[in-house]
């Protein structure tokens, strides 16, 4: 309710722009308490606990140096091993940065935040930490990329890759969007993903290379995700059905569409959600495959905003929002489901203000 009392670049010192500032504090600061105050929530949670001390003592373990030197960083300002104030600091920058890109980048703040919410994004930083936190950098990372602001691109990314290296993932795929894509290359991209389906074993031992500590934990359970399979072929045929005659066929966008945001940014946002449907269907014996292809799928929550905003009649732009938001609904109903289960935990949920 408080997203849908945003709107898109208010007048300067306006009353909007004022409503926009209160809301936004409002959201984060429910998103961040909620997330901060947690205790014991989360699948990783013990194990972060246990990684923050071997970390602060300098011990091996398998966490990146940036989150390392944190976390020494913070036990040594306390003079006591608060992991508290750690897992606070990665739930400010989760939802810091989450709600700015969203605001920052999106057509349509609410539907763009209520697919945040519902399509798990929130709930799923409670239980992997790190990765969150440096996840909504890509937006960033993305338009930086798509400018050819190479400095900065390559900034953001190294700086995220101290904290979670599957960032550097972003290095490959998003110049590979960014660029117009030609009918010659059709073929090669076939056979490479003909070669990576085709080979499961070497390519699951690449996978142990650059992450040694699922050696024999969890790289040899690799099913088909079907629910992001789902999710991606669902995302394209909505925008083709919605923005084909503008997006595929070189069309100019709509009058009505916002300034920032133009066809060439959809281009490269529907680029990637076809590399993360097809890095799902070729890679799917890599269970922790999310870890790269949620950087491909993550553009969605801009892409399917701005398809919706861009339709002209009122009533299929109506239906098109209310399709979106039920199909939201009805995945965050099956995840809810699961919030007990182990690999999730983020059910019942425990503060330590009441302990």
């Amino acid at each position: 309710m408080l997203a849908c009392l945003t709107e898109r670049k208010p007048a300067p010192r306006s009353r909007q722009r004022a409503l926009n500032g209160v809301c936004l504090f409002a959201i984060g600061t429910a998103l961040f308490l909620v997330s901060a105050l947690r205790y014991h929530v989360g699948n990783d949670y013990y194990w972060y606990t246990d990684i923050m001390h071997e970390a602060s003592v300098y011990g091996h373990v398998p966490t990146e140096e940036g989150f390392n030197m944190l976390v020494r960083a913070v036990y040594a300002l306390f003079g006591f091993e608060n992991y508290l104030f750690v897992f606070a600091l990665f739930s400010f920058a989760t939802v810091f940065f989450f709600l700015d890109a969203l605001y920052r980048y999106s057509d349509c703040f609410a539907l763009s935040f209520t697919m945040f919410i519902l399509s798990g994004y929130y709930f799923q930083s409670l239980s992997t930490v790190r990765y969150y936190a440096v996840l909504p950098l890509a937006f960033y990372a993305l338009r930086f990329c798509e400018r050819k602001d190479w400095p900065r691109f390559l900034l953001i990314v190294c700086a995220g890759a101290l904290f979670h290296k599957s960032m550097l993932a972003v290095l490959v795929f998003y110049p590979a969007a960014c660029v117009k894509w030609k009918k010659y290359m059709i073929v090669p991209a076939v056979l490479l993903c003909g070669a990576v389906a085709a080979l499961p074993s070497f390519w699951t031992g690449v996978a142990l290379r650059l992450y040694p500590t699922y050696q024999n934990v969890a790289f040899d359970r690799g099913t088909l995700s079907v629910p992001n399979v789902l999710r991606c072929a669902l995302v394209l045929a909505f925008v083709w059905a919605f923005a084909k005659p503008y997006l595929f066929r070189g069309a100019e966008a709509s009058s009505s569409g916002p300034e920032d945001v133009t066809v060439r940014h959809m281009r490269v946002w529907t680029k990637l959600s076809v590399m993360g449907l097809v890095f799902y269907v070729c890679a799917w014996f890599l269970p922790q495959i999310s870890r790269i292809a949620y950087y491909l799928t993550l553009p969605q929550l801009l892409l399917v905003p701005a398809v919706v905003y861009r339709i002209g009649d009122t009533k299929k732009r109506r239906l098109a929002t209310a399709a979106v938001i039920a199909c939201c609904v009805l995945y965050f109903i099956r995840y809810m489901m699961q919030a007990g289960n182990d690999g999730i935990l983020i059910l019942p949920y425990r503060t330590f203000l009441f302990r």
